[in-house]
């Protein structure tokens, strides 16, 4: 007898999923309120390399997840879901992906290529030198990326949540896949 295709995550897809969404949400959260920190307080500097160190661990997360998901496909998806939200939920996947991967490293690199030589204070204790230039031109080019991916991100992430609920208020099943 074939065997049936679980419709639900596997726990450690569900737990990477929880644990790096809340970690995008607070990096979000963080990231587009740190700059209201006055310029040259010992707060900013905590803050700052504290969101640069939380940016590397979900950096090396999402490349965990995607070496991991690459080896184990995610669950088929009903044959009720309609193709137009098979496509958009795949479109959508892709994008919200591209993202973790462009934030940490336009931000790490970002770093690296600050002017005044920030680089990057793991845990606001230990310094990983700068092996960049100091250029502000470098600097910010990969600072406005940064920036403006955080944006779309951000959008992406709220639209993922909305989906979510929408699928939570339909309960059509599609929620209850991802939730522990």
């Amino acid at each position: 007898m074939p065997s049936i295709p679980s419709l639900k995550y596997s726990p450690r897809a569900i737990g990477l999923h929880w644990l790096i969404g809340v970690l995008i949400l607070g990096m979000l959260t963080v990231g587009f309120t740190m700059t209201d920190i006055p310029r040259g307080t010992p707060e900013r500097a905590m803050v700052y390399n504290w969101h640069k160190t939380f940016g590397l661990i979900v950096g090396f997360l999402v490349l965990y997840r995607w070496w991991w998901r690459s080896k184990n496909p995610p669950p088929i998806l009903p044959p009720s879901v309609p193709s137009w939200e098979v496509t958009m939920a795949n479109i959508s996947h892709r994008l919200l992906y591209a993202c973790m991967f462009i934030m940490p490293v336009s931000g790490y690199l970002g770093s690296n290529f600050h002017p005044k030589g920030y680089g990057v204070k793991l845990f606001d204790v230990i310094e990983l030198p700068a092996w960049g230039i100091p250029s502000e031109e470098i600097y910010a080019v990969f600072n406005g990326t940064h920036k403006v991916v955080a944006l779309i991100f951000a959008t992406l992430v709220a639209l993922h949540i909305l989906a979510a609920l929408r699928h939570l208020v339909m309960r059509n099943g599609i929620f209850s896949r991802i939730w522990p």
